[in-house]
């Protein structure tokens, strides 16, 4: 069956190439409505279907929602039952009816022209199958700043384009993405089990089927970072499941960025054990670590307040260690599921692409809201 067979409300959109903008959420009240109030304009009041999907929010999300999407026409708000990023994306495309998808984040505030800019990039691309920009990072409180600095940086961030936005081109991944809708039926869709990884798995995906992807970095996102050291470190342990979880699935999937955090807790952990053991003299490494993340700080050239530059140490030890201390903790496992899926490869390849309708076996209490590493 054709999608419009399926979809009665593409009726509501314009004919020019119909377009579905996918947002997954779940407790997002504090910034749903400037969310959405951001994607809102002539452009994708015309052309566009919304499709939010809310992961069963106890903050008030969905009535938020709902209240937008009274006034609009071609708006569909679906509940996700696993409350996974992943699941909601997939269940967004089920009921997509665009040739074009734009996959937005709640935890973002648009550009007024960012839709209409990425279905403009997408076509002037036609040998890329995904195409997108650059994570903004905008903290309120001096630590939530503090992230927005780390997150941007390369002592963060390591060489991560999206992050950094220091060029435009093929890249390995972008900030949430524009797809051709043929993309997902020829690679799949987003795989659950690498939650919350699952837009660099995808990405991953595109690229081995050779396929490209296309990083503009004048195309920039605000994005709102953790405000807190226990959400911020939540967040980055959760990074470093999925990696661990991609690790698995795709050998050769990390690069020197993803190992370094790994690298620096075991190196910590070591040198700590020995001050105790043979002599205090071992405390010197994680003493040059202090340094080193200060030394950062006190270099960066960007402006930024006092209050902001004394806590980015903090946000950068936060993120580097609550990634390494975690993927350490997977890293077993990770092995195991490794051996066999090289034992097994053609169950591993298959699972990889989740099918409509179909939910991987990963565990909902994982994690609850997504982002991109």
């Amino acid at each position: 069956m054709t999608p419009a067979a399926l979809h009665p409300e593409q009726s509501r959109m314009s004919p020019a190439r119909p377009v579905s903008i996918i947002l997954p959420c779940r407790n997002e009240a504090a910034g749903i409505e400037a969310c959405l109030a951001s994607l809102l304009t002539e452009f994708t009041r015309t052309r566009c279907q919304f499709i939010v999907v809310d992961g069963q929010s106890t903050d008030g999300t969905a009535d938020i929602v709902r209240r937008v999407a009274a006034g609009h026409g071609a708006f569909l708000v679906l509940d996700n039952p696993a409350r996974l990023q992943s699941h909601g994306l997939n269940l967004a495309l089920e009921r997509a009816v665009g040739e074009i998808i734009v996959r937005v984040d709640a935890h973002c505030v648009y550009p007024p022209d960012y839709v209409e800019r990425c279905v403009a990039l997408l076509d002037s691309k036609p040998e890329a199958a995904n195409v997108g920009g650059v994570m903004q990072p905008v903290g309120t409180s001096a630590f939530g700043k503090a992230v927005a600095r780390a997150m941007s940086h390369p002592a963060g961030v390591g060489n991560n384009a999206f992050h950094l936005g220091n060029r435009s081109g093929f890249a390995e991944t972008v900030y949430l993405g524009t797809f051709r809708r043929s993309v997902f039926d020829q690679v799949g869709r987003y795989d659950p089990a690498v939650h919350p990884a699952e837009d660099a798995e995808l990405n991953l995906r595109i690229r081995q089927s050779g396929r490209t992807i296309w990083l503009q970095n004048d195309l920039r996102v605000d994005y709102h970072p953790r405000e807190s050291w226990g959400r911020l470190a939540r967040q980055y342990a959760g990074y470093a499941r999925g990696r661990a979880a991609m690790l698995a699935r795709h050998g050769g999937s990390l690069h020197g960025r993803h190992l370094a955090p790994p690298a620096l807790v075991l190196g910590l952990a070591g040198a700590t054990a020995a001050a105790v053991v043979l002599s205090p003299l071992w405390l010197i490494a994680p003493a040059l670590y202090a340094a080193a993340v200060t030394g950062v700080s006190l270099t960066d050239r960007r402006p930024m307040p006092t209050a902001v530059r004394l806590r980015l140490p903090l946000a950068l030890a936060t993120m580097h260690l609550a990634w390494g201390a975690s993927f350490l903790g997977r890293l077993p496992d990770t092995l195991l599921r490794r051996r066999r899926n090289r034992r097994d490869p053609v169950q591993s390849t298959s699972s990889s692409a989740v099918p409509e309708g179909e939910v991987s076996s990963s565990d909902p209490s994982a994690g609850r809201r997504g982002a991109i590493a």
